[in-house]
Protein backbone atom coordinates (compact mmCIF):
# COMPACT_ATOMS: atom_id res chain seq x y z
CA UNK A 1 0.00 0.00 0.00
CA UNK A 2 1.45 3.52 -0.83
CA UNK A 3 1.60 6.09 1.41
CA UNK A 4 -1.36 7.78 0.03
CA UNK A 5 -3.61 4.62 -0.10
CA UNK A 6 -2.70 4.84 3.87
CA UNK A 7 -4.19 8.05 4.01
CA UNK A 8 -7.86 7.93 3.09
CA UNK A 9 -9.19 11.24 4.74
CA UNK A 10 -6.48 13.03 2.51
CA UNK A 11 -7.99 11.61 -0.71
CA UNK A 12 -10.62 13.21 -3.11
CA UNK A 13 -14.07 11.09 -2.29
CA UNK A 14 -14.18 10.86 -6.43
CA UNK A 15 -10.83 8.68 -6.11
CA UNK A 16 -12.01 6.70 -3.56
CA UNK A 17 -14.98 6.03 -5.38
CA UNK A 18 -13.23 5.23 -8.57
CA UNK A 19 -10.77 2.63 -7.21
CA UNK A 20 -14.15 0.92 -5.72
CA UNK A 21 -15.22 0.85 -8.80
CA UNK A 22 -11.98 -0.11 -10.18
CA UNK A 23 -11.59 -3.18 -7.97
CA UNK A 24 -15.46 -3.60 -8.48
CA UNK A 25 -14.61 -4.39 -12.44
CA UNK A 26 -11.58 -6.64 -11.72
CA UNK A 27 -13.33 -8.57 -8.95
CA UNK A 28 -15.85 -9.27 -12.07
CA UNK A 29 -13.43 -9.90 -14.19
CA UNK A 30 -11.43 -12.61 -12.69
CA UNK A 31 -12.36 -15.60 -14.78
CA UNK A 32 -9.97 -13.42 -17.32
CA UNK A 33 -7.74 -12.32 -14.90
CA UNK A 34 -4.61 -13.79 -16.88
CA UNK A 35 -5.90 -11.52 -19.98
CA UNK A 36 -6.03 -8.33 -18.30
CA UNK A 37 -3.59 -5.28 -17.36
CA UNK A 38 -4.14 -2.28 -15.57
CA UNK A 39 -3.21 0.39 -17.85
CA UNK A 40 -3.22 4.19 -18.41
CA UNK A 41 -3.22 6.44 -15.24
CA UNK A 42 -4.44 4.44 -12.85
CA UNK A 43 -1.07 1.84 -13.81
CA UNK A 44 1.32 5.33 -13.49
CA UNK A 45 -0.33 5.98 -10.32
CA UNK A 46 -0.40 2.36 -8.43
CA UNK A 47 3.76 1.89 -10.00
CA UNK A 48 4.96 5.37 -8.19
CA UNK A 49 2.35 6.23 -5.40
CA UNK A 50 3.19 9.74 -4.20
CA UNK A 51 5.51 12.12 -5.73
CA UNK A 52 6.56 15.70 -5.72
CA UNK A 53 4.51 16.73 -8.64
CA UNK A 54 1.20 19.00 -9.09
CA UNK A 55 -1.08 16.49 -10.23
CA UNK A 56 -3.74 14.21 -8.71
CA UNK A 57 -2.59 11.04 -7.02
CA UNK A 58 -5.53 9.22 -8.43
CA UNK A 59 -7.80 9.18 -11.59
CA UNK A 60 -11.31 9.01 -11.68
CA UNK A 61 -11.66 6.26 -14.33
CA UNK A 62 -9.51 2.91 -15.60
CA UNK A 63 -8.35 1.78 -18.46
CA UNK A 64 -8.01 -1.96 -18.55
CA UNK A 65 -5.78 -3.24 -21.74
CA UNK A 66 -7.39 -6.96 -23.34
CA UNK A 67 -5.08 -9.72 -24.54
CA UNK A 68 -7.12 -11.51 -27.14
CA UNK A 69 -4.52 -14.39 -27.13
CA UNK A 70 -5.02 -15.06 -23.51
CA UNK A 71 -8.67 -14.51 -23.09
CA UNK A 72 -10.81 -17.19 -23.04
CA UNK A 73 -14.13 -17.47 -24.92
CA UNK A 74 -16.18 -17.32 -21.56
CA UNK A 75 -17.26 -15.89 -19.56
CA UNK A 76 -18.43 -13.48 -21.68
CA UNK A 77 -17.50 -10.25 -21.32
CA UNK A 78 -20.14 -8.05 -21.30
CA UNK A 79 -22.12 -10.68 -18.90
CA UNK A 80 -19.61 -10.29 -16.41
CA UNK A 81 -19.66 -6.47 -16.63
CA UNK A 82 -23.60 -6.67 -16.20
CA UNK A 83 -23.37 -8.64 -13.57
CA UNK A 84 -21.08 -6.56 -11.76
CA UNK A 85 -24.02 -3.42 -12.27
CA UNK A 86 -21.69 -1.84 -15.38
CA UNK A 87 -23.14 -0.77 -18.75
CA UNK A 88 -22.15 0.41 -21.65
CA UNK A 89 -21.67 4.19 -22.20
CA UNK A 90 -23.54 6.03 -24.80
CA UNK A 91 -22.64 9.06 -26.70
CA UNK A 92 -25.16 10.92 -28.84
CA UNK A 93 -27.45 8.09 -28.73
CA UNK A 94 -24.61 5.70 -29.44
CA UNK A 95 -23.16 2.62 -27.88
CA UNK A 96 -19.43 3.34 -27.34
CA UNK A 97 -18.01 -0.19 -27.49
CA UNK A 98 -15.68 -1.24 -24.46
CA UNK A 99 -16.66 2.22 -21.95
CA UNK A 100 -18.28 0.66 -19.34
CA UNK A 101 -19.71 2.83 -16.95
CA UNK A 102 -21.13 1.94 -12.94
CA UNK A 103 -22.91 4.66 -10.95
CA UNK A 104 -21.79 5.16 -7.13
CA UNK A 105 -22.36 7.91 -4.48
CA UNK A 106 -19.87 10.62 -3.49
CA UNK A 107 -21.27 12.91 -0.68
CA UNK A 108 -24.41 11.94 -1.17
CA UNK A 109 -24.36 12.85 -5.36
CA UNK A 110 -24.50 9.92 -7.53
CA UNK A 111 -21.59 9.94 -10.50
CA UNK A 112 -20.64 7.68 -13.24
CA UNK A 113 -17.47 5.84 -13.60
CA UNK A 114 -16.24 4.94 -16.41
CA UNK A 115 -13.91 1.71 -16.70
CA UNK A 116 -12.55 0.82 -20.93
CA UNK A 117 -11.95 -2.04 -22.08
CA UNK A 118 -9.40 -1.62 -24.62
CA UNK A 119 -7.73 -4.07 -27.09
CA UNK A 120 -4.63 -2.99 -28.40
CA UNK A 121 -4.89 -2.02 -32.56
CA UNK A 122 -1.83 -4.53 -33.26
CA UNK A 123 -3.45 -7.18 -32.04
CA UNK A 124 -6.97 -6.66 -32.47
CA UNK A 125 -8.79 -9.81 -34.40
CA UNK A 126 -9.71 -8.17 -37.74
CA UNK A 127 -13.32 -6.75 -38.62
CA UNK A 128 -14.70 -3.88 -36.96
CA UNK A 129 -13.47 -0.32 -36.73
CA UNK A 130 -14.23 0.66 -33.15
CA UNK A 131 -15.43 -2.12 -31.59
CA UNK A 132 -13.06 -5.37 -31.15
CA UNK A 133 -14.55 -8.43 -32.78
CA UNK A 134 -13.53 -11.14 -29.96
CA UNK A 135 -14.48 -14.63 -29.94
CA UNK A 136 -17.06 -15.12 -27.74
CA UNK A 137 -17.79 -11.83 -26.59
CA UNK A 138 -19.99 -9.38 -27.96
CA UNK A 139 -18.63 -6.85 -30.90
CA UNK A 140 -19.11 -3.79 -28.22
CA UNK A 141 -17.72 -5.47 -25.34
CA UNK A 142 -14.15 -3.57 -25.92
CA UNK A 143 -12.92 -1.83 -28.38
CA UNK A 144 -9.91 -0.93 -30.17
CA UNK A 145 -7.16 1.70 -29.56
CA UNK A 146 -3.90 2.43 -30.97
CA UNK A 147 -0.75 2.87 -28.02
CA UNK A 148 -1.25 0.41 -25.63
CA UNK A 149 0.23 -2.65 -27.61
CA UNK A 150 3.79 -2.31 -25.41
CA UNK A 151 1.77 -3.32 -22.29
CA UNK A 152 1.39 -7.02 -23.53
CA UNK A 153 4.92 -8.01 -23.25
CA UNK A 154 5.97 -5.70 -20.35
CA UNK A 155 3.51 -5.70 -17.30
CA UNK A 156 3.97 -7.33 -13.93
CA UNK A 157 2.03 -8.33 -10.81
CA UNK A 158 1.08 -6.14 -8.26
CA UNK A 159 -1.48 -5.46 -5.05
CA UNK A 160 -4.19 -3.09 -5.83
CA UNK A 161 -6.53 -2.12 -2.83
CA UNK A 162 -9.60 -0.49 -2.10
CA UNK A 163 -8.75 3.77 -0.86
CA UNK A 164 -11.43 3.19 2.32
CA UNK A 165 -11.24 1.33 5.57
CA UNK A 166 -14.77 0.22 5.13
CA UNK A 167 -13.44 -2.01 2.09
CA UNK A 168 -10.81 -4.52 2.60
CA UNK A 169 -10.65 -5.93 -0.82
CA UNK A 170 -6.79 -6.46 -1.94
CA UNK A 171 -6.35 -8.18 -5.68
CA UNK A 172 -3.34 -9.19 -7.06
CA UNK A 173 -3.60 -7.97 -10.78
CA UNK A 174 -1.23 -7.51 -13.96
CA UNK A 175 -0.01 -3.50 -13.79
CA UNK A 176 1.51 -1.83 -17.35
CA UNK A 177 5.61 -1.41 -16.53
CA UNK A 178 7.85 1.27 -16.89
CA UNK A 179 8.83 1.24 -20.40
CA UNK A 180 4.81 0.47 -21.73
CA UNK A 181 3.84 3.24 -19.59
CA UNK A 182 6.45 5.63 -21.17
CA UNK A 183 5.65 4.47 -24.63
CA UNK A 184 1.95 4.72 -23.80
CA UNK A 185 2.70 8.31 -22.20
CA UNK A 186 3.94 9.62 -25.63
CA UNK A 187 1.38 7.79 -27.70
CA UNK A 188 -1.22 10.05 -29.56
CA UNK A 189 -4.72 10.02 -28.57
CA UNK A 190 -6.45 7.93 -31.39
CA UNK A 191 -9.10 6.08 -31.46
CA UNK A 192 -9.91 3.50 -34.66
CA UNK A 193 -13.03 4.08 -36.44
CA UNK A 194 -12.69 7.65 -36.99
CA UNK A 195 -13.88 8.37 -33.78
CA UNK A 196 -13.25 12.21 -32.32
CA UNK A 197 -13.58 11.04 -28.90
CA UNK A 198 -10.38 11.13 -27.03
CA UNK A 199 -9.09 8.34 -25.18
CA UNK A 200 -9.68 9.44 -21.98
CA UNK A 201 -6.95 7.98 -19.59
CA UNK A 202 -5.16 5.66 -21.54
CA UNK A 203 -3.43 8.52 -23.66
CA UNK A 204 -4.65 11.94 -22.43
CA UNK A 205 -4.20 11.10 -19.03
CA UNK A 206 -0.76 9.36 -19.20
CA UNK A 207 0.85 11.92 -21.44
CA UNK A 208 -0.52 14.34 -18.58
CA UNK A 209 1.43 12.27 -15.56
CA UNK A 210 3.26 9.80 -17.60
CA UNK A 211 6.19 11.01 -17.07
CA UNK A 212 5.90 11.14 -13.26
CA UNK A 213 6.88 7.63 -13.69
CA UNK A 214 10.39 8.59 -15.47
CA UNK A 215 11.42 11.26 -12.11
CA UNK A 216 10.59 8.95 -10.06
CA UNK A 217 11.70 5.54 -11.15
CA UNK A 218 15.44 4.47 -11.49
CA UNK A 219 17.01 4.02 -14.90
CA UNK A 220 18.22 0.53 -14.06
CA UNK A 221 14.62 -0.31 -13.63
CA UNK A 222 13.52 1.01 -16.73
CA UNK A 223 16.12 -0.83 -18.66
CA UNK A 224 14.94 -3.76 -16.95
CA UNK A 225 11.74 -3.17 -18.04
CA UNK A 226 12.38 -3.16 -21.38
CA UNK A 227 14.39 -5.94 -21.47
CA UNK A 228 11.40 -7.92 -20.27
CA UNK A 229 9.16 -6.52 -23.31
CA UNK A 230 11.67 -7.25 -26.01
CA UNK A 231 11.42 -10.67 -25.09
Amino acid sequence: MTGSESHADEIDPRYIAARRVLLDALQALEPHRHAVIVAGAQAVYLQTGDGDLAVAPFTTDGDLAIDPATLSDAPALEAVMRAAGFELSLLDGHVEPGIWTASTVVDGLEITVPVDLIVPEGVAPPGGRRGARLPGHDRRAARRAIGLEGVLVDHSTMSITALEPSDGRKMDVEVAGTAALLVASAAPPVLTGHSFRPWRSACRESRRVGWRKAMGVAPARVATSRRRGAK
